[in-house]
């Protein structure tokens, strides 16, 4: 069963002359930990925004729990838990006020917050304009987190923490994710959403530009010496990231079939060859190598 489903979803700025997202279309099933990533700009905080019915969409479709993301967003929020890439709460109430604040809202119980608190070790007695940006982070991780929502939705969640708070804030997510909620979270840390994440998507200039299996990333590092031309080679194969050094090559070369490659290779010179598979982070650098260059 899909929890997320976006068709084609557009959003424009100023009037159609800014692009934020164009065609965007992914699903997300039930019960996943799904990663959005990509550089700043690329529209992930858009697209989720258009999810929590805070932007409205140019065109194209978003639905969470079947139901339109629009019409329906009331009753979508109800079991949603989002916390937005900025924190931002009244300055002068305390940890203890907001949070109450929003047991209310919620119709949860008063103090259903405080095991988290205790876990992040979160003071819930100080006032929100007081806190450190690691701790305002903590504030918003509970807040979402609290009242046991079916999906959370997530935009830059461990911005800010320490890596003890990181590594515990993985740890209930898993839990969420053990008792039966789906999570949707960006990051710019890769090796978080590799170790975590069962898919990503690569989100480029409002486009899904890949979306892997991470168990299986669709791409393969080559690491080769030779004295031979390799002219014909790179005409024949679609590779990527190519650096040359004097007899040593590398690049990387997407899809999972390397016979093309190997049989390519039986006819040179080879005196070493080294193949592998890339990290997200090396996939990720491929893929947006040269798009800070050409702003």
């Amino acid at each position: 069963m899909s929890i997320i489903e976006v068709n084609n979803l557009t959003k424009l700025y100023s009037g159609g002359k800014v692009r934020g997202i164009e065609n965007m279309n992914f699903t997300v099933d039930e019960g996943e930990l799904f990663g959005f990533i990509g550089p700043n700009g690329a529209g992930k905080s858009t697209t989720i925004r258009i999810l929590m019915n805070i932007l409205k969409p140019t065109s194209g479709t978003a639905r969470i729990f079947d139901l339109d993301c629009k019409t329906h967003s009331r009753i979508i929020k109800r079991d949603v838990g989002y916390m937005p890439s900025e924190v931002r709460f009244y300055p002068g109430a305390s940890v203890k006020e907001l949070l109450n604040y929003a047991c209310r809202l919620r119709g949860s119980a008063k103090g259903c917050w405080r095991e988290l608190a205790d876990d992040f070790h979160l003071d819930a007695q100080k006032k929100f304009g007081e806190l450190s940006i690691g701790n305002r982070r903590k504030l918003s991780i509970i807040n979402a987190m609290m009242h046991k929502p079916r999906l959370l939705i997530l935009d830059e969640p461990t911005g800010g923490l320490d890596p003890l708070m990181q590594e515990k804030f993985f740890e209930k997510l898993l839990e969420c994710r053990k008792n039966g909620a789906t999570v949707f979270f960006s990051s710019h840390n890769l090796n978080e959403v590799q170790k975590y994440c069962s898919r990503v998507a690569l989100v480029k200039n409002g486009h899904i530009e890949m979306m892997p299996d991470l168990a299986n990333l669709p791409m393969h590092s080559i690491e080769l010496t030779t004295s031979s031309d390799t002219g014909q080679l790179f005409d024949k194969i679609r590779a990527v990231g190519i650096h040359k050094s004097g007899s040593s090559i590398r690049f990387m070369l997407p899809g999972v079939d390397l016979s093309t490659l190997l049989s390519l290779l039986a006819g040179m010179n080879i005196s070493d060859v080294v193949i592998t598979k890339p990290s997200l982070e090396q996939v990720f650098h491929k893929i947006y190598q040269g798009e800070e260059k050409s702003k």
